[in-house]
């Protein structure tokens, strides 16, 4: 059933509730049991009302936590208006674009996350939110930390409630070999679309079918996929082709979709305070690095001959299969282990592997709080759970007269979630001695949160309260060893 659909929608949910889902399309829904995918992906049933006698039961694939009922979704396309669009998404129902134009399907997804935001261009809108400016007020840059922490409390989950309705956008990506291939139903897609899936799925398995009760005539033709993680494949594709330059390595880093791509370097320059006195030992020094990522800082340090070997460990499948290929261009071969924190001891049967290492360099998320996704995870540590375990855990992976290298964000205190003082008793209750900081200024968000000519005299000195704290962030590089 296609939209636009307001004055239809009392006839739409009495076909829902009438209408039998067809055999014919029971048989193409394949259990994500049965689907080779990583498990980096989340999944769901949707039944797709086509028209008024069809349902469609799909698989839906995302990068996103989802429910586990199933959802029902109706048909959107060139004709619906986002007034519509969002209305439907907002009572549950999710909708498949299909049968009209790729361009016109952004739009729409432009518009409705303007809706969201209260940022559509009419004035009507225009005015409500200047009004609510005026209310709002400008807030001083002095204000008391847990009321900005409030402020950005509220923003990030105004934030994920946006981005849970935008993804309720959908597409179909047909398979070709078990591979995502092509949009299906949409003119004018990219020209690129292969090679974009080709590199958002490059660490995955083939989508095919275990086990021999289903035959291969019934295997599904397509799957569901949101429109925005789409554009997001789109974005980090981008990354991937061209490269992050780094000036540190006077080279680029290549990320992978699902590991952020190394755009912020200013704390890069605090690798240059790792140091370990090479008289003192006779075998090569060893570094472990925790939450490698896209393996940059490792790179970095065995470029600079500052460490002889890595073990890096992340929980991210993705970010071990990103290291490994950005080391291999590098020359490097190193141990890539994936893990949660510290290898377990099983993780090889090398006794040289397994013994204490010399220097252990842990970039953790920054900001307390909840990770929906494996992006959030690089960001958002719950209640500061993975620091803290961290911290108790590392005096028994390095050795007597170790380096432990902690590189750590101040922004999470400065908007009040944690203080400088919590961090200090982490130390101590993991029998670690702080010998000295480095610091250097974000410049990132200096440049983010600067005012500019179009503030206005008044708005030059106003910041939003959130802003204003991000303006202040400082890096942090902590050298510990264990006490004696």
């Amino acid at each position: 059933m296609i939209l636009p659909m307001m004055l239809q929608r009392q006839k739409v949910m009495s076909l829902v509730s009438r209408t039998k889902i067809q055999p014919k399309t029971i048989a193409n829904f394949i259990s994500s049991r049965r689907l080779g995918f990583h498990a980096l992906f989340h999944t769901q049933t949707v039944h797709w009302r086509t028209d008024e006698e069809v349902v469609e039961c799909c698989q839906l694939f995302s990068f996103r936590p989802l429910d586990s009922n199933p959802l029902q979704a109706l048909t959107a396309n060139d004709t619906t208006r986002s007034t519509a669009a969002l209305h439907h998404i907002r009572t549950g129902e999710a909708l498949v674009y299909t049968g009209g134009d790729y361009h016109n399907a952004r739009q729409l997804l432009q518009a409705v996350k303007r809706k969201i935001a209260g940022t559509s261009s009419s004035p009507r809108r225009k005015k409500r939110a200047k009004e609510k400016k005026k209310i709002t007020g400008a807030v001083e840059t002095n204000t008391a930390p847990f009321v900005v922490g409030n402020q950005w409390m509220k923003q990030r989950q105004l934030q994920r409630d946006q981005s849970e309705l935008v993804h309720k956008i959908f597409i179909q990506v047909s398979l070709e070999d078990g591979r995502p291939s092509q949009i299906m139903g949409l003119k004018r897609t990219p020209t690129n679309v292969k090679d974009i899936f080709s590199y958002a799925f490059q660490n995955d398995k083939v989508m095919n079918v275990k086990g021999g009760e289903i035959s291969s005539s019934s295997q599904p033709k397509y799957f569901l996929a949101s429109l925005a993680d789409f554009l997001a494949m789109v974005g980090g594709y981008e990354w991937h082709r061209k490269g992050v330059y780094i000036d540190a390595l006077q080279d680029y880093i290549f990320p992978h979709f699902g590991v952020f791509p190394p755009t912020r370097q200013d704390y890069i320059q605090l690798m240059d305070n790792i140091n370990v006195d090479r008289t003192t030992r006779q075998n090569p020094i060893r570094m472990m690095e925790i939450g490698i990522g896209s393996g940059v800082l490792s790179i970095i340090l065995l470029q600079r001959k500052k460490v002889d070997r890595v073990i890096g460990t992340d929980i991210n499948p993705y970010a071990i299969a990103c290291a490994k290929a950005n080391m291999q261009q590098f020359g490097f071969q190193e141990d890539l282990i994936l893990a949660d924190l510290f290898p377990p001891k099983a993780a090889t049967t090398n006794e040289e592997k397994n013994r204490k290492v010399d220097v252990v360099l842990f970039n953790p998320p920054w900001i307390p709080g909840n990770a929906a996704t494996w992006l959030d995870q690089a960001v958002y540590d719950p209640d500061q759970n993975l620091l803290r375990r961290f911290l108790l855990q590392v005096q028994h992976h390095v050795t007597e007269d170790g380096h432990v290298y902690l590189l750590l964000s101040n922004l999470g205190m400065l908007l009040g979630l944690f203080e400088e003082r919590d961090l200090y008793a982490m130390f101590q209750e993991g029998n670690l001695e702080l010998v000295e900081v480095h610091t250097t200024k974000s410049k990132a968000e200096m440049s983010k949160s600067r005012p500019t000519k179009k503030m206005g005299k008044k708005s030059k000195h106003h910041l939003d309260a959130v802003e204003s704290v991000k303006a202040q962030e400082v890096i942090s590089l902590y050298y510990l060893r264990v006490s004696k």
